[in-house]
């Protein structure tokens, strides 16, 4: 149990630490407007732009881009660490809120989460060949293919609703295929990063592409099961396999371990400002 927790841990820094290479020139919050490429599409893909994202933030470890365009608000999102994607985009949804007020305590807020599943009824994914074992029979040079297709198949099928909140005449839970003018759909790429696309009509913002007054948004990536009350599990005296009792020290550090995993399903989150971008 000891050796396993710590080969997660051991994986999860190796992980991190590649993402902030990658990430180090970015800013933390997205500092300008951007205006919608012509061919954007809510399609799980981070194609437009050449993938390249606007920000990266530290505390949620996500890449993310917000544009517009005449009609409507998009949020393209980006998540490479495994236990990110898995302890809480896939337990508790990626959600997008637009604060209509200038303060973060307004109510008059929009929120939109996306995906939302069923208790229970996550998808089976494949993340990392360390952790997830495709069959045997999956040559290991078509791994990242075959795990691309099987993670997609596998979210599509499952994948097909959208909370939603603050908007009035709009049910709080609607189908990915709805008349409502709001967006969400989530892929797989080849290098098994997650790739989230939100988009909101301007119109049930209140908003309108000729406004010059900035307004705050909220990202969060809601934890798993434990997002709301936290439950701390503490060992009191371990036994070895070998029948004898497991020394102290070790048993504090398998208790710190668990602390630090029980943490990956909490909620992260981050307040950033956007002002409406004008057609170039």
């Amino acid at each position: 149990m000891v050796l396993s927790i710590y080969r997660y841990w051991m994986f999860s820094i190796f992980t991190f630490y590649c993402l902030t290479l990658n990430a180090q020139k970015l800013p933390n919050i997205q500092p300008n407007s951007l205006w919608a490429s012509a061919d954007i599409k809510v399609d799980g893909k981070a194609t437009v732009w050449n993938n390249q994202f606007q920000a990266y933030n530290t505390v949620t470890q996500v890449f993310y881009t917000l544009c517009n365009d005449n009609d409507n608000l998009y949020l393209i999102l980006q998540a490479s660490d495994a236990i990110v994607i898995r302890n809480k985009i896939m337990k508790g949804g990626v959600t997008f809120v637009i604060q209509k007020g200038s303060k973060k305590t307004d109510k008059n807020a929009i929120s939109i989460t996306y995906p939302v599943f069923e208790k229970g009824a996550y998808p089976k994914l494949y993340l990392n060949s360390k952790w997830d074992n495709l069959p045997s029979a999956v040559p290991a040079d078509k791994y990242n293919d075959t795990a691309m297709l099987l993670n997609n198949h596998n979210l599509a099928a499952i994948a097909k609703t959208i909370q939603v909140s603050g908007i009035a005449d709009v049910d709080t839970i609607i189908s990915i295929y709805n008349n409502e003018n709001i967006r969400a759909f989530g892929s797989f790429d080849i290098k098994r990063n997650y790739i989230c696309k939100i988009s909101i009509s301007l119109l049930h913002l209140g908003l309108s592409a000729q406004d010059t007054k900035p307004f705050l948004y909220h990202i969060l990536l809601n934890g798993g099961t434990s997002k709301y009350a936290p439950r701390q599990v503490v060992i009191a005296g371990a036994i070895n396999s070998d029948g004898s009792r497991m020394p102290q020290s070790q048993t504090d550090k398998v208790n710190m371990l668990l602390s630090n995993l029980n943490d990956t399903y909490l909620t992260t989150d981050f307040w950033g400002k956007y002002t409406l971008a004008k057609r170039p």
